[in-house]
């Protein structure tokens, strides 16, 4: 049984024999706002874990020809970059949490249907403002968007991976592209990822390890023209497209 408690607001107990885990809160106003974008994150993570399944703290958006990792801190970009690749038709799995699959080639799989945005950069996408959940947003939040709730964005359930990003923002113009070692690219993904698996850190270490191995990584370096995002990833993904060719026996969705 695996129990935790915070400060007498959350309670969660999960029975690993019976595959069976409880949820307990005072009342759903009590969950924090920003708890919405990604709910039950904790016992999602443990118990898909044990399905070799592993969360990544990371967006993901695609095409037909496969899908990206973005990586990053918090204010490095990636929610705005995943964002403004949905917004140019890209499709989208994740914005800020998702996750990864070995088996025969990597993939990505999206877990739940939100994003989130910094409100001062909401102006910049009008179009998915009707997606946004603002009642109740402490000011220091970043505003949620529920996309389940909102018909006219369709979120991808999965992507073979091609290749994994690591968001910078810039001084200049366009996004680019800049091709790093496998050893930073598992810096980064170690460090921002494996705090999800304390009973099983080892094992979700090897995953990213396979994962960098696997796969080509580069610094998105992000630029002040959203427009260009998109298209940087586009050319990244026929690029590798045309390096590897599809292979995976299961088309993206």
């Amino acid at each position: 049984m695996f129990i935790v408690q915070r400060q007498g607001r959350l309670f969660t107990a999960v029975d690993w024999r019976t595959n069976t885990a409880c949820l307990l809160v005072p009342d759903a106003a009590s969950m924090p706002y920003i708890e919405r974008a990604a709910p039950l994150k904790l016992l999602m993570s443990h118990w898909l874990g044990m399905q070799a399944r592993y969360l990544v703290h990371a967006a993901a958006v695609g095409n037909a020809n496969g899908g990206v990792l973005i990586f990053g801190h918090g204010g490095a970009g990636k929610s705005t970059a995943a964002l403004s690749c949905l917004n140019a038709g890209l499709g989208y799995a994740a914005d800020d949490h998702c996750l990864v699959s070995l088996d025969d080639s990597p993939w990505v799989h999206s877990i739940y249907c939100t994003g989130k945005l910094a409100v001062e950069d909401l102006g910049r996408f009008p179009s998915l403002l009707p997606g946004a959940e603002l009642v109740d947003r402490p000011d220091e939040e970043k505003a949620v968007f529920i996309f389940d709730r909102f018909p006219a964005v369709s979120v991808s359930r999965s992507f073979p991976l091609r290749a994994i990003l690591l968001a910078r923002i810039t001084g200049g113009v366009r996004t680019g592209l800049r091709r790093i070692s496998s050893a930073e690219a598992f810096r980064v993904v170690a460090s921002s990822c494996a705090w999800h698996f304390p009973s099983m850190r080892s094992r979700a270490l090897g995953c990213f390890n396979a994962l960098v191995r696997q796969l080509p990584a580069y610094v998105l370096e992000l630029g002040s023209d959203f427009d260009s995002t998109p298209d940087a990833i586009r050319e990244l993904l026929d690029q590798t497209l045309d390096e590897k060719g599809m292979g995976d026996g299961r088309k993206a969705d």
